[in-house]
């Protein structure tokens, strides 16, 4: 990430891009590789504009690397030289809407870099290294409901070009790595079609031509309906959510002809009701069909507390917690290379009565809106008393209200030597936890959500790259581990799709349990 991004200084020495994750050695961009990368980049602007003024160009292939497009602006590369910014959302199957570097909405990280700059003209683009999601890993629904939802939100920030996998798995070695593997059909020379080939070719016939996009509010975050409009004149409404089924009542326009389809293009009665989740649902009409959109239900079939589950601590009563005091070196990153970028916030706790019962309440109550609009705040309560977690459990989680505001919940742990562990993501990697959002509130109302100790035994699998991501500070293998409290993280200005926007963040939650227990019959899970 761009230093300037979150209001610091270039540093070469503590700011350079190094390859390998530990040690300072092989730099990308010494003076003289910036220096010949600058030069090329003057002629290449100077003599498409002169020349060929028709020629859009595009600075980048660069993940969500904002450090790319700093690099070009501080070494003098003139703003009508450009005009994208290039995304190489690779995104292997993390959750299309959740913002981070290596999702499609890192654009918006290129446009806060360009604009920290004062370089407002610039666009983003996706690159044709982009959207690359293996069915081996997350399987042929997952891949075909993630592509369509990739594909939707390209749209929406009206990227030029779309790039979806790739048509077929190759024949050859790559079909072992990330791309290769990706495509909307099996390994060639057989091309045999995955569900993601009809799943977007539906995509493809409905979403044709798209000049306009109005995002139309439900009532919740994270249940989406976005309008698109065809050069045609038609309308097609996209409805989709981030987790779980959202129940929506449609006020429609009147006289207005509309037709409905389901995720593969299969033409539907359009009634004054519909149910959205995670496989999108289209509606076309002649004009603009929708006049209002509501939530009026939402379900988690896929996050019910598993049937082993063992309560630990019910969180119904807040003299048994505390808000803790000071930074937490376990979560505190100040602004450098990775994201995320946290510090500790101004939280509440108190003890609330919901529809399910007692329950505890977490509120960020005085954001800092002087941190940079990317910086996460961070709160962790504790229990007075630690409470040993029996049974040597392989998971853990809770029961959470979640407000749909993005944020991230985790717990604390505590080893037999008193070494404390926290299920954020590791310090240094943090920027590679969570892929699917496991963890992320992307959700109204009461969901269980839990998290791996054990990946041999757990039957959460951790799809991070290279695993092993989840805990920070203490190993977690040694038993038996005490549990220590609850963490949280939120942003106060959370992307929804292409909007930033202020949230009230709160969360609340109850029922702190564990599950998948060490039996000697129990045979070890595999991870990927």
């Amino acid at each position: 990430m761009a230093p300037e991004m979150t209001g610091q200084k270039w540093d070469a020495e503590k700011f350079g891009w190094f390859r390998g994750s530990s040690k300072p050695v092989d730099v990308v961009r010494d003076a003289e590789t910036a220096k010949r990368l600058h030069a090329l980049a003057m002629d290449q602007g100077r003599v498409v504009r002169a020349n060929f003024p028709q020629i859009t160009l595009t600075l980048g292939n660069s993940l969500g690397c904002t450090e790319l497009v700093a690099e070009a602006i501080r070494n003098g590369l003139p703003e009508e030289y450009v005009d994208y910014m290039g995304l190489e959302a690779v995104v292997r199957n993390n959750l299309p809407e959740r913002h981070w570097e290596s999702s499609l909405l890192a654009g918006d990280l290129m446009l806060e870099t360009a604009k920290a700059f004062g370089y407002g003209k610039w666009k983003v683009n996706a690159c044709f290294e982009s959207c690359y999601r293996i069915d081996a890993l997350i399987g042929e629904d997952l891949q075909a409901a993630y592509y369509v939802r990739d594909l939707l939100i390209c749209q929406a920030w009206r990227f030029p070009d779309i790039f979806i996998g790739v048509l077929c798995n190759t024949g050859n070695d790559y079909a072992g790595s990330f791309w290769g593997a990706s495509g909307l059909c099996g390994r060639m020379p057989y091309a045999y079609p995955k569900k993601a080939y009809a799943a977007i070719a539906a995509a493809t016939r409905l979403l044709d031509k798209v000049v306009g996009v109005r995002m139309l509010p439900t009532g919740d975050d994270c249940v989406y309906a976005v309008e698109y409009e065809r050069a045609d004149g038609k309308c097609v409404t996209a409805l989709w959510a981030a987790r779980g089924t959202a129940d929506l009542a449609l006020e429609c326009v009147h006289g207005v002809k509309a037709e409905a389809f389901d995720f593969y293009g299969r033409s539907a009665k359009l009634g004054d009701t519909m149910t959205a989740g995670t496989f999108v649902r289209y509606i076309v009409s002649d004009g603009p069909a929708l006049q209002k959109v509501a939530v009026v239900a939402r379900a988690y079939p896929d996050d019910r507390r598993p049937d082993d589950a063992k309560t630990v601590e019910p969180a119904s009563d807040v003299s048994r917690w505390r808000l803790a005091q000071g930074s937490d070196p376990l979560l505190d990153r100040a602004p450098g290379k990775f994201m995320p970028f946290r510090s500790r916030g101004e939280f509440a706790l108190r003890q609330v009565h919901d529809e399910e019962g007692d329950c505890l309440e977490l509120e960020l109550v005085r954001p800092n809106l002087s941190l940079p609009p990317m910086m996460w705040e961070y709160a962790v309560v504790e229990l007075a008393q630690p409470i040993p977690l029996d049974g040597r459990p392989a998971t853990i989680g809770m029961m959470v209200k979640g407000n749909s505001g993005w944020g991230q919940v985790g717990w604390v742990v505590e080893d037999p030597d008193g070494r404390r562990a926290v299920s954020l993501g590791r310090n240094a990697n943090a920027d590679v936890f969570d892929y699917q959002g496991d963890v992320s509130v992307d959700f109204t109302g009461w969901a269980y959500i839990d998290q791996l100790i054990d990946p041999k035994r757990s039957r959460v699998v951790d799809t991070s790259t290279g695993g092993g991501y989840v805990w920070n500070g203490a190993s977690v293998d040694k038993a038996p581990l005490r549990l220590v409290g609850v963490a949280v993280a939120f942003n106060s200005r959370p992307l929804f799709l292409t909007e930033r926007r202020a949230k009230r963040q709160s969360i609340r939650f109850r029922d702190v349990s564990t599950s998948d227990f060490a039996s000697t019959n129990d045979k070890e899970r595999k991870q990927p």
